[in-house]
């Protein structure tokens, strides 16, 4: 391989965010860029979060059960910063309930807190009645490859996964 080059790879010149998690006695708020979650299973492992790479998964191998994630763009408007959500599956009854009213995430105005002063509470969402109007809103970034970046792995698209599961009949879970 030449080393030398006239620019970098695709993948070294995706920009990267700041994932946002829920503190203890702060309210996150923001506008969602993101039309659905992007979600994984993941592993705390060695200081940093992973990918689950289920079979091949050391984090697995060591008992370690994998959690899942969902990742979503967020705006905010004052500041006009863009970061990556994280939500747990407690937030999946107020996030489908949107999509199925909206048929998108995009433009949900929500806050985000944790139950209470504890870390590791419970998260509670609250998603707006209104969408944010369209006007001023910048384009969704990808999280996907943002995602890949950050974990240094290459995820097979999720439409894909979906359809490798049907045909295995959902037996890799």
């Amino acid at each position: 391989m030449n080393p030398w080059t006239n620019r970098p790879d695709a993948r070294d010149t995706t920009p990267t965010m700041q994932i946002l998690r829920a503190r203890p006695a702060t309210t996150t708020a923001g506008v969602l860029l993101s039309p659905d979650l992007t979600g994984a299973y993941t592993h705390y492992w060695r200081g940093r979060t992973r990918i689950c790479e289920n079979p091949n998964c050391d984090p697995c191998n060591a008992h370690h059960k994998p959690r899942w994630y969902g990742y979503a763009a967020l705006w905010s408007p004052n500041s006009n910063a863009v970061a990556l959500l994280e939500l747990t599956p407690a937030c999946l009854p107020q996030i489908d309930a949107h999509i199925q009213r909206h048929n998108t995430l995009r433009l949900a105005q929500i806050r985000l807190r944790r139950a209470n002063n504890k870390p590791n509470s419970r998260l509670i969402l609250q998603i707006d009645l209104h969408p944010y109007p369209s006007g001023n809103a910048p384009p969704n970034p990808d999280v996907h490859a943002t995602l890949e970046r950050l974990w240094e792995c290459t995820i097979v698209h999720p439409a894909l996964e979906i359809s490798r599961l049907a045909l295995n009949n959902g037996s890799d879970r």
